[in-house]
């Protein structure tokens, strides 16, 4: 048995109308934490070497995935829902879990970004940006999760 978490198990989830709700026929999906860096003076900047420390930090959600047929489903967020939210500019919850229950990790943020690409003979896909707001954080008991969980309605 490896060690390494498959893919397939990491699911995104957006916390809609009292539940969260997995993103439908996603293919990818990337997380991505910078720091911004503010410049020091130290005594290894006369040996040539420039020095600096983390001041801001942000983080950004990158998504793909296949627009499915059946645009109005129930059990799964459609990119027709991801266009609503992202139309409203909507703060909301996230959630991305894994085959592992104890790991999780959840936020808050909005949809920065949302295309659909629709090449002849292909399936129709999409991608999507969310741009994280505040500190994401890792999941320690549900409870946690409900006292940062902000509630979005479609």
């Amino acid at each position: 048995m490896s060690d390494f978490t498959n893919g397939v198990y990491k699911i995104v989830q957006i916390y809609v109308n009292g539940a969260y709700i997995p993103i439908g026929c996603l293919t990818s999906n990337s997380f991505n934490e910078t720091s911004e860096m503010l410049e020091t003076t130290t005594r290894q900047n006369a040996e040539g070497w420039k020095t600096s420390i983390p001041t801001k930090q942000s983080y950004n959600i990158s998504l793909s995935g296949l627009v499915t047929e059946n645009d109005r489903e129930s059990t799964i967020l459609t990119y027709r829902d991801l266009q609503n939210i992202k139309r409203n500019r909507t703060k909301f919850s996230w959630k991305i879990s894994t085959n592992d229950p104890t790991k999780a990790d959840f936020g808050n943020g909005y949809i920065t970004s949302l295309s659909n690409n629709a090449e002849i003979d292909s399936f129709i896909d999409f991608s999507m940006e969310i741009e994280g707001y505040g500190k994401p954080y890792e999941l320690i008991t549900e409870q946690e999760l409900l006292n940062y969980t902000l509630n979005v309605t479609i």
